[in-house]
Parts: structure tokens; sequence; C-alpha cells
């Protein structure tokens, strides 16, 4: 999908106010929280337009029981 400059600066503004809105009511902002803020309000963004799904993983059983290895080096 191509879009437009004046398409990609009005889902900008969009976005980041999304994102200001959140990183405004954070109670304790860092880096790390910041960009998970991010990454959330760009998800959720491309969700609501039908762009993109999420589905979660199937959990696998793995087993936590190994055989002890002994390197020679």
């Amino acid at each position: 999908m191509r879009l437009h400059g004046a398409s990609r600066q009005r889902i900008f503004r969009e976005v980041f106010a999304q994102f200001w809105y959140v990183i405004e009511n954070m109670p304790d902002r860092n880096r790390h929280t910041t960009n998970a803020a991010w990454r959330l309000v760009v998800e959720t963004w491309l969700r609501r337009q039908g762009w993109i799904s999420v589905k979660q993983n199937q959990q696998t059983n793995v087993s936590t029981h190994s055989k002890r290895f002994f390197s020679q080096n």
C-alpha cells in the first residue's frame, strides 16, 4: 500500500497524539516503558485499521529435564 505524504503525516500525528496521551498518564517513565508504549500504540492502531492481525502462539510443552553435557574444551 502506498500512501501520499499528507496521509502519512496525518497518520503520524494521530498515532503520536495517542502515544502522548499514554505517556502523559504513565506514573514512571523511562526509555524502556516509553518504547513499549510506542510499540503498543502503533500495534493497536494497525490492528484497528485492519492492516495486521496478532495471534497468540500456542504454548508448547518443553521438558525441563536434560542430560548433562560435558565439554571437552
